[in-house]
């Protein structure tokens, strides 16, 4: 049992101490003013009756019928043994309104109709008392103290049930905010799988340009050594700001949290990257060997600082699905264009024409998510989800004149709201 509960239990008991005693101090000052006639004056043994027909409400929360049988058999002996029926009606009277807030409708009519009784039989054992009076009395009080103890059922009934909403509320937040944390462990995964796919591409292809010219073109294989280091370090900058997620830190790219994109920021002013960074994105592919043309058309307008990260990722992924399964020599385009309502972007990919047939078997593989040594297409799961959470489209697949392509299409700010 808790400590509330305890304390809860133990003012009732408090409380149903304290009446009983007012109850019985009543009780046994009324007769003092009771009439002389044709009543039996009161003794010991009247008081003893009453204390009975009291008492039993000490256990009127737990066994509502033994109190009011109980009682009702204590103010039947006073009415047979004479004595003023009036002072053995406050036990029954309590009890009945006991009945009815602890056991509801059916118990309170039963309840009501044996105190109705037992009233009528204290009006015909009294001589010379109005009978009709009486029979009103035992239909009217008991129903009252019914419909009173009936109110007390109904918001005991409310009271448990809101209890019971309550903890369901409870279970529902905090199966949300699980929930909520799975999502975002997952939105970490995708943005950690952005990060280094893109970079690590990029260092796999400079790390193989130095090594195929160390010899025969140093100053190449030094400038491809620099790319490494250059892009490694992005790479580790990126996985701190997303990692620092899981530390409750802030998002990745706000300021004061590292940076999603290290080289696009430094020139940004440590901003989410976005559609500013993409030149910095494509040159960066452009260093590791494909050609990369960036082309924005339509009237600028606002996208919201979600959505452009949104944009940069999607084509800084398919971007490195070019590097990974196409490799250098390959060439790419990236069309943008703002309409009225949208933003539609296309990126779309050739093949060097000796590699062409063996690239499209192995882009096709990753979009249809067969596993390989290369991968199992979660690139394009992860650009469809975030095209999906800002309430866009994407597709991808290959292109009938060879090559891949990825278009999507995302809500302007304007067009969100």
């Amino acid at each position: 049992m808790t400590w509330n509960r305890f304390l809860l239990g133990r003012s009732t008991r408090v409380y149903d101490a304290v009446l009983i005693v007012g109850m019985l101090s009543v009780a046994l000052l009324v007769p003092l003013s009771q009439p002389a006639q044709p009543w039996r004056h009161m003794d010991f043994l009247g008081q003893i009756l009453i204390t009975l027909s009291i008492v039993p409400a000490l256990v009127r929360r737990s066994a509502p019928w033994v109190t009011l049988i109980a009682s009702c058999a204590a103010c039947v002996a006073i009415e047979a043994c004479g004595f003023w029926p009036v002072v053995g009606t406050y036990g029954p009277m309590i009890a009945l309104y006991s009945l009815a807030a602890y056991r509801g409708l059916r118990a309170g009519a039963y309840g009501a109709s044996v105190l109705g009784v037992i009233w009528i039989y204290g009006g015909i054992v009294t001589r010379g008392g109005s009978l009709p009076a009486t029979i009103v009395q035992a239909i009217v009080v008991p129903v009252i103290l019914a419909v009173f103890g009936l109110q007390a059922f109904r918001l005991a009934e409310r009271n448990i049930r809101l209890a019971e909403l309550t903890e369901q509320l409870h279970k529902e937040q905090a199966a949300r905010a699980e929930l909520a944390v799975t999502a975002e462990r997952l939105r970490i995964a995708r943005e950690l799988h952005d990060v280094v796919a893109h970079h690590l591409s990029v260092v796999s292809i400079q790390a193989g340009l130095a090594s195929y010219v160390f010899d025969s073109d140093p100053p190449t294989a030094q400038e491809a050594l620099g790319a490494v280091r250059a892009t490694s370090n992005e790479a580790l900058q990126e996985m701190r700001s997303v990692l620092r997620l899981l530390r409750g830190g802030a998002r990745p790219g706000q300021a004061g949290s590292g940076t999603a994109d290290s080289g696009a920021e430094a020139q940004g002013g440590g901003r989410t990257p976005g559609l500013a960074q993409l030149d910095a994105l494509v040159e960066r592919v452009g260093a590791a060997g494909v050609d990369v043309r960036l082309a924005l058309t339509g009237a600028r307008r606002p996208l919201g600082e979600g959505t452009e990260f949104a944009v940069y990722r999607i084509v800084q992924e398919a971007l490195t699905n070019v590097l990974k399964h196409v490799g250098p020599a390959a060439t790419a385009e990236v069309a943008l264009h703002f309409s009225a309502d949208c933003f539609e972007a296309r990126i779309t990919n050739t093949v060097p024409s000796a590699e062409s047939g063996q690239a499209q078997v192995q882009v096709h593989s990753v979009h249809s998510g067969e596993t390989d040594h290369r991968g199992a297409g979660d690139g394009l799961i992860g650009m469809r989800e975030r095209a999906r959470m800002l309430g866009g489209t994407l597709a991808a697949g290959p292109r009938a004149q060879g090559g891949f392509e990825v278009v999507f299409s995302l809500p302007t700010a304007s067009a969100a709201e």
